[in-house]
């Protein structure tokens, strides 16, 4: 584009304006430029397309190696590290500690530790559910702020739009008198006529029709927002559901893990003081 201006012919010089312009010669020197600019946004677009596409491919696999990435560090940790997500309330362990003399758990722990069944969630579960539901109603909050104020302006220019139309017009006239004489003092005919017309504030012409905000965008946003509370709900049963997965492939490491957790439910009782 920086060469667009240049190739325009000079119509205009220091001193006047040439009236006698070849506009044909113009015109056809204008087809190159016109041809060199279309050609430059044309491969602007391209460009853009093929950066959207690179960037799909790039990022889609990007995602799936984070998902395989998380699945291997979490399994790597499990088999690793006793203390990591040893916190589920799981049928052996009560057998364990009903073989030790404990049929009920104590209070902080029952508390704490996740139930392998059932909907009820822990405390923990709650806080990371409260947390990312305050982070998704924030978003929520702005998008509905975006919305409302589209559906604002909109009003808005409606009732501009129909408050200027019913402002009325100037009204003037253009007084038109024509006298014709053969001599200075032999008059041929003359005419006198006026033209009245209406100067309107707002043309009708000059006011495109406004578009309505779409509805479907509502409703759209609306169910985005929706699934992402469904999934942060789903993400804490299917946190449960990796654990189980992981302990049905690896029996020894979760009775291993087990017995971790009730020798420090004996040791915490025992300090307590509510079993010797």
């Amino acid at each position: 584009m920086k060469g667009f201006f240049r190739t325009l012919p000079d119509i205009v010089n220091s001193d006047h304006i040439d009236l006698k312009l070849n506009f044909q010669e113009m015109f056809s020197g204008n087809r190159p430029a016109l041809a060199r600019l279309k050609a430059q946004f044309t491969a602007m677009q391209d460009t853009v397309e093929v950066t959207a596409h690179v960037a799909q491919k790039v990022i889609a696999p990007f995602f799936i190696l984070m998902l395989l990435g998380s699945s291997v560090s979490y399994l790597v940790r499990y088999l690793t590290d006793l203390k990591h997500d040893n916190v589920c309330q799981t049928v052996r362990l009560q057998e364990l500690l009903r073989a030790r003399g404990v049929e009920e758990l104590p209070e902080a722990y029952r508390k704490r530790l996740v139930r392998t069944r059932g909907w009820r969630m822990t405390q923990r579960e709650l806080r990371q559910c409260l947390w990312q539901g305050t982070i998704l109603g924030f978003y929520c909050l702005v998008c509905a702020l975006i919305l409302g104020l589209d559906h604002l302006i909109y009003s808005v220019l409606q009732t501009l739009l129909s408050w200027a139309q019913d402002i009325p017009g100037v009204h003037t006239a253009i007084s038109l008198h024509l006298w014709i004489a053969v001599a200075v003092i032999i008059p041929v005919a003359e005419m006198t006529k006026k033209y009245p017309y209406v100067i309107q504030l707002l043309p009708s012409d000059c006011v495109g029709h406004l578009s309505p905000p779409d509805p479907s965008v509502l409703s759209t946003t609306a169910a985005l927002f929706l699934t992402a509370l469904v999934m942060i709900l789903g993400e804490v049963f299917s946190r449960r559901i990796r654990r189980k997965i992981c302990s049905s492939f690896y029996r020894d490491r979760e009775e291993e893990r087990a017995l971790y957790l009730r020798d420090k439910i004996l040791s915490k009782m025992e300090d307590e003081g509510n079993i010797s």
